[in-house]
């Protein structure tokens, strides 16, 4: 009825009431019989041929040649209230049953007696036959879907609600007759039952059930590097791929797939994972290949062979094209650290002068970190391959160590910096052979040395020549002159390939004279 609401007779609105057919073969209606509260109002078409038919008119009259399913009520008054209903009749050629009641109410003024407009409450009615469909048909994990209820009857009355439910469990976010899901999970893959209700009751149910298909993808985390032990005794590399229906996996060494059933180097093991719904994992393909490492050369792996890159792709079955879905690892032979060398193992430099830099390297994989240290202290004084050292006292001379490790082990290898100084000496008084000697003795870098002495007397100062000064184990000897009468400076110079170191000491004139006896 249209429209449904109730009227206003001042209104002298037009109202169309329309029989539907629930059941029945053929569903076009010949006639249709009219019933205003339960009087027959109209029975249509109604077809006069006896009368010609006038200008500008169908023949048969203008109730001849229209559609008997649908009631005209025309400038509606307070005469037209009441409970309207319906018996068809088809090719079958009987009328069908009738029809529940529609309430037409019209609102009017006084002084029209009440007791002239009949209002007869509608009779509750559930909905009738639901109806549940989804689209789109294919159903993909995190795609959206939309279920729709259907009622081919509403009932009476029409305000019609809905309840879902997805097995067993009630859905209370929606009680329209449409649903969304924006994302389809593990959860979707379910049985769904909405039943349509009004105050009259609840329709049966209806049912869908919903198939969500996962297309191949990882799961977990997956690394792009790997660095493998040459020596290791077991190597592996595992992925785990979610696909339903089921897919497979195959592995690709450089770009070229892997035989593995005729590969003896390798092998794979296959593990099936259930599906997860806490986790929204669909069923899944655990796929591990492994090295057989008793059929590589010395059961070993080449440390200097270049990167490889391991591929492992999904593929849906039953399928020729190219993977759905695959992941590249790229694998590099390690190994702890070798063939460690410095640029110079021996630095010579002067004292308090900088040596040149000193490079250590070698080769192991992962990349190789350097320390240095010095040895006499252990203490940390470098932190990469390079060893620069700032200006060097003597007492900084020594070996100095290079330490290259990574996760593997470490290596070390020595520099000795070798600091060169000019000498230092001391002059000491002694006997050697019952005579009174001077005894000049020296240290530097390096060690040859060589002496000379000098004597201080009033102002004047002698280079000392004769035969009283020589050398001997390391040491230069001064016979004193006994027949000196006044006191002397005697000065030692000790001389070599860096510069000359001085020492002297004073010998007053009675101590040249005495007699010492002893050796320096």
């Amino acid at each position: 009825m249209e429209p449904s609401r109730p009227v206003k007779a001042t209104d002298q609105t037009n109202v169309t009431l329309v029989c539907n057919v629930t059941d029945g073969n053929p569903t076009w209606l010949r006639k249709v019989l009219w019933l205003l509260d339960g009087e027959v109002m109209a029975d249509l078409p109604e077809c006069n041929y006896s009368q010609p038919a006038a200008a500008n008119e169908t023949l048969g009259g203008p109730f001849c040649g229209i559609d008997p399913s649908i009631l005209s009520l025309i400038k509606v008054d307070h005469s037209f209230a009441g409970n309207y209903t319906c018996q068809g009749q088809n090719d079958a050629g009987r009328y069908g049953p009738v029809s529940r009641p529609r309430t037409l109410e019209v609102y009017c003024k006084s002084p029209i007696p009440l007791q002239t407009i009949t209002l007869i409450p509608p009779i509750p009615d559930p909905p009738k036959m639901a109806k549940l469909r989804h689209y789109p048909s294919t159903v993909i994990k995190n795609g959206e879907v939309n279920l729709i209820c259907e009622v081919e009857d509403p009932g009476q009355p029409d305000n019609v609600t809905y309840e879902w439910y997805r097995g067993s469990h009630l859905l209370r976010e929606t009680q329209t007759s449409n649903l969304t899901i924006h994302k389809a999970s593990l959860e979707t893959r379910s049985n769904f039952t909405c039943v349509a209700k009004n105050a009259g009751g609840k329709s049966e149910p209806a049912y869908d059930n919903i198939t969500v298909l996962a297309p191949p993808a990882f799961i977990g985390n997956l690394n792009s590097y790997k660095g493998v032990l040459y020596s290791a005794p077991n190597v592996s590399l595992t992925c785990r791929i979610e696909c339903y229906p089921a897919c497979s996996v195959i592995w690709f060494k450089d770009g070229h797939r892997l035989d593995t059933e005729n590969n003896h180097l390798y092998y794979v093991n296959i593990k099936e994972h259930p599906a997860d719904v806490n986790k929204n994992d669909f069923e899944s393909i655990e796929s591990t290949l492994v090295w057989d490492m008793k059929n590589w050369p010395d059961q070993m792996l080449n440390k200097s062979a270049p990167h490889s890159h391991y591929t492992c792709a999904g593929i849906s079955k039953g399928t020729q094209r190219r993977p759905n879905v695959t992941f590249t690892t790229e694998v590099a032979i390690d190994f702890p650290p070798e063939d460690l060398q410095v640029s110079e193992t021996v630095v010579h430099v002067d004292e308090n002068k900088s040596p040149e830099a000193v490079k250590c390297s070698g080769k192991g994989r992962p990349k190789l970190s350097y320390v240095w240290k010095k040895n006499s202290t252990g203490e940390l004084i470098g932190k990469d391959d390079t060893l620069q050292l700032g200006k060097m006292p003597k007492s900084a001379a020594g070996n100095y160590t290079c330490e290259a490790f990574n996760k593997y082990g470490n290596k070390t290898v020595n520099v000795y910096f070798d600091v060169k100084y000019e000498p230092e000496c001391t002059i000491e008084v002694g006997d050697r052979e019952g005579k009174q000697v001077l005894v000049c003795s020296a240290r530097g870098n390096p060690p040859y040395i060589s002496y000379k002495w000098r004597i201080h007397e009033y102002n004047d100062t002698v280079e000392y020549t004769n035969n009283n000064a020589f050398l001997q184990e390391g040491f230069s000897y001064l016979y004193l002159d006994t027949t000196v009468e006044i006191e002397r400076t005697y000065e030692c110079i000790a001389n070599n390939s860096v510069g000359s170191g001085f020492c002297n000491k004073k010998i007053p004139a009675h101590q040249e004279q005495s007699s010492q006896t002893g050796e320096p």
